[in-house]
């Protein structure tokens, strides 16, 4: 199996709304809870919670 098929990018919100795709991490797409990676244009922790829905 391919590892591109299993992972799952992961933006943050924050920045997202304001039309900038920031990647923070890729996550295994069977992940799940939370989990609050930092994202350095916010300067803070960000809140997201897995799986993600598309």
């Amino acid at each position: 199996m391919d590892n591109k098929n299993r992972r799952v990018e992961i933006f943050c919100p924050s920045c997202k709304r304001a039309g900038i795709k920031r990647k923070l991490m890729e996550a295994d797409r069977s992940a799940t809870g939370l989990i609050y990676p930092y994202c350095k244009a916010c300067k803070r922790n960000v809140k997201v919670k897995l799986p993600l829905n598309k």
